[in-house]
């Protein structure tokens, strides 16, 4: 599926809420790669449903970047978290919360993403 094709699907459902929109995402494309974690328990950064569990080993870590994760011996950027952020595609990005998406590049230690100012703009 294409960026446009996710676009038009999602516009096809007429309205609603923002948390429908992602977890049609999350059908149609899977889940991101950007994770939140909760005493073991992997959540997708984009619909918050529980994707894995670590405690059982029932999750491979190895590509997902956990928001606001910090490396454990120096408190700095973790290194597997940047590598795996930079491999992202438009799929891992697609439809996930501002506020979670500026997160995950704040812990990082990347620039903020350019403000769409055009997009946030109603019609008249």
């Amino acid at each position: 599926m294409t960026k446009t094709e996710l676009e038009k699907k999602i516009k096809a459902l007429g309205k609603v809420s923002e948390a429908q929109k992602r977890s049609v995402v999350c059908s149609l494309v899977g889940h991101s790669r950007a994770v939140s974690m909760c005493f073991g328990y992997v959540n997708c950064g984009r619909c918050e449903d529980q994707i894995g569990d670590t405690l059982a080993g029932a999750s491979d870590m190895s590509k997902r970047v956990v928001i606001g994760h910090r490396d454990k011996e120096t408190g700095g950027v973790c290194a597997t978290c940047l590598a795996n952020y930079k491999k992202f595609d438009w799929r891992d990005k697609a439809f996930l919360p501002e506020e979670t998406l500026e997160k995950l590049r704040e812990g990082l230690g990347l620039k903020p993403a350019a403000k769409k100012v055009a997009a946030n703009r109603r019609k008249r």
